[in-house]
């Protein structure tokens, strides 16, 4: 059976009344064509079993809904090895926070957030501590090397040779 759009407006209005309604027999993209046409406005969160659904259903509503309003929130990647994908998941994971601390002040529109469990349970930092440990440099400041040096040690970053992914610092001559 295809979904029609009369099937979808009946849907919509019954949530319209009633705020909650099963729906059964849908499968694989259909769950998503659904929630994309009948989510209120605000901020959506949809949490699924495991990563890999999470990411399935990103990818469906991506297609689905026009406009930068689905977002995935990844876990940080603390467990992975691979640097390209660790910081993948650390810019998707930003990007997800920001998004719904923009929103929260912010509520016109739909917002879709996409996660599982895991992330969930990972720590975000208030606001307020992140403000804290910006550290703000403008053109002219003279800024001492062993100062921001220290400085990025003491914030969690790593001194690499080379750098290869967020996280770490390099300084080469009179260039960090």
């Amino acid at each position: 059976m295809l979904i029609s759009s009369e099937s979808v407006r009946r849907l919509s209005d019954t949530l319209a009344r009633r705020n909650e309604v099963s729906c059964k027999g849908l499968f694989l993209s259909a769950r998503w064509f659904v929630v994309s046409e009948t989510a209120p406005e605000g901020i959506s969160l949809i949490v699924l079993p495991d990563k890999e659904s999470a990411e399935y259903c990103t990818s469906d509503l991506y297609g689905l809904v026009d406009g930068d309003v689905v977002f995935f929130l990844p876990d940080s990647g603390k467990g992975v090895e691979r640097s390209n994908y660790k910081s993948s998941l650390s810019v998707q994971r930003t990007s997800a926070i920001g998004k719904i601390l923009s929103a929260s002040q912010d509520a016109s529109g739909r917002l879709f957030i996409v996660t599982y469990p895991e992330a969930l349970l990972e720590n975000v930092p208030l606001q307020s501590k992140v403000g804290d440990s910006v550290f703000r440099i403008r053109k002219g400041d003279e800024i001492d090397f062993v100062s921001i040096s220290e400085r990025l040690v003491g914030e969690g970053f790593e001194k690499v040779d080379f750098v290869s992914s967020p996280g770490q610092f390099s300084i080469r001559g009179s260039i960090i």
